[in-house]
């Protein structure tokens, strides 16, 4: 979010997007509970901080394909199971718009 933004979104901003984003996705694949989410985005709304974006799943996924947690043909994302149980989810590049498309 912040690059596809040119940095005009800070990143406390792109990371409160990107984590509601993940939450969205996760609920609606069955990893974690609409509560779940429903707490993480509220709480994030609560100190002011923005939960979407205006961007598309194909702008979003470009900068996250040349993003640090991937590796080779795979990206770890981390996922919210529960609150205060995040984990490390091993996607392959080729699910990640699907999953960013269920979070948007």
């Amino acid at each position: 979010v912040e690059l596809c933004s040119n940095f005009k979104i800070s990143h406390g901003s792109a990371v409160a997007i990107g984590l509601a984003i993940i939450a969205r996705a996760s609920a609606k694949k069955g990893l974690c509970s609409n509560d779940c989410t429903e707490k993480i985005v509220e709480i994030l709304k609560k100190f002011g901080l923005p939960t979407d974006t205006e961007f598309s799943a194909e702008q979003l996924q470009e900068p996250a394909l040349s993003d640090k947690k991937r590796s080779g043909n795979s990206l770890n994302l981390v996922i919210p199971y529960d609150i205060g149980d995040s984990r490390i989810l091993k996607t392959d590049v080729s699910d990640l718009i699907t999953f960013i498309e269920a979070g948007i």
